[in-house]
């Protein structure tokens, strides 16, 4: 698989199905690395978005460990996990590779048994393709209104299009 190139790319988390996240790295997938903002909320909310609790259920349910790895803050992430039952990360410096790391040895998998799910290319997956990991590319629940969200989502535009078709090439394939 290229570099920088998500394992799988959809809509919403939500979308996402144990199947799907089972095949997507070479090893056994264990772990599932989990972004807040636009990934499992919209930006800056304090509640997850529709369906996300019962996502979240189902993957315990299939024995897959479930971390939320953030940029943001301990005060904004904290509360957010509660809610959710899922020990965090904060502060995390994507897409430096040390939380990242530290996420799957707090949790005792293989780098290459996790998997990051998140919104943004040059933080979320970036990352994980750093650290060989399998990723998961979603789109944003909202867009974001501040210049620099709004840069780097023009930055990302080429290469959401490119893998949209390599996505749909690979669905017609398997399909």
């Amino acid at each position: 698989m290229p570099f920088l190139h998500p394992a799988l790319c959809r809509r919403r988390i939500t979308d996402l199905t144990v199947d799907e996240l089972r095949i997507c790295s070479r090893l056994p997938v264990r772990l599932l690395l989990l972004d807040v903002d636009n990934t499992l909320s919209r930006h800056g909310e304090k509640e997850p978005a529709p369906g996300v609790g019962e996502w979240v259920h189902r993957m315990e349910q299939a024995g897959f460990r479930l971390l939320i790895l953030s940029n943001n803050t301990k005060k904004r992430v904290a509360p957010f996990a509660a809610k959710l039952g899922l020990p965090f990360l904060s502060c995390c410096a994507k897409p430096l590779p040390l939380c990242y790391l530290l996420a799957c040895h707090r949790m005792g998998v293989k780098r290459q048994e996790a998997v990051l799910i998140g919104d943004q290319i040059f933080t979320d997956v970036l990352g994980g393709c750093v650290c060989h990991m399998a990723t998961v590319l979603l789109e944003p629940i909202e867009e974001e209104t501040g210049w620099s969200f709004r840069l780097r989502r023009k930055w990302e535009e080429p290469y959401r299009q490119r893998f949209g078709e390599l996505d749909h090439q690979n669905k017609n394939e398997k399909g």
